[in-house]
């Protein structure tokens, strides 16, 4: 049975299509609403979190500098330390001398490297290019193997310990070669510094 009113009949089934189609359209409003405001809270999101990465990539950056510039000094001492144990084992008189006999300075100066700065902040060295942290670990990590190298060549004698003093004489002029180069790019570091002032 069919509901009708009056004379007109109103008919049901076609406001209810007409009552549908009005729900369907504000729903369809209310997500299209809906899903622009998520799109801009994304896009607001992601610049926050841009920014963040970026302030954060900035604040390791200046921190690896002054870890560079924290390492300077001590890497120079440390060269210095390196060219000290050199001029005992030089190919020439020097070494003669070490042949027949090991001045304890020697012994003294091989066992007292260390680069304590950098030991202490190796939890840190992750955030500087790889090629300076490679270049840092590598000479602080050849410390000690460095002592034992002099512990073998020490208790060598006459040519035996002329031939191996030889070869020392070539790691300590490699080690201070990369001592320099470490040397240099704590320096530009330090020099960064400055110019950010200017």
């Amino acid at each position: 049975m069919e509901m009708t009113l009056g004379e007109t009949g109103l008919d049901w089934g076609s406001i209810a299509e007409w009552i549908a189609i009005a729900v369907n359209l504000i729903l369809g409003a209310s997500v299209f609403v809906l899903g622009h405001r998520t799109h801009q809270l994304t896009e607001q999101a992601t610049a926050r979190d841009s920014k963040a990465q970026s302030d954060q990539d900035t604040q390791q950056l200046r921190e690896g500098r002054l870890l560079l510039v924290l390492f300077r000094p001590e890497v120079g001492l440390f060269r210095m330390r390196l060219e000290e144990a050199a001029k005992f084992v030089t190919p020439g008189e020097a070494l003669d001398e070490f042949s027949k006999a090991v001045d304890p300075a020697f012994i003294g100066i091989v066992n007292g490297l260390a680069l304590t700065s950098i030991f202490s902040k190796q939890h840190r060295l992750h955030i500087l290019p790889d090629a300076q942290a490679v270049a840092l670990v590598g000479i602080a990590g050849n410390i000690l193997p460095l002592r034992e190298m002099m512990n073998i060549v020490v208790a060598q004698e006459g040519d035996v310990r002329k031939k191996a003093g030889a070869k020392f004489h070539e790691e300590l002029v490699s080690m201070i070669r990369r001592a320099k180069n470490v040397e240099e790019f704590c320096e530009a570091a330090k020099h960064s510094f400055k110019a950010e002032k200017r």
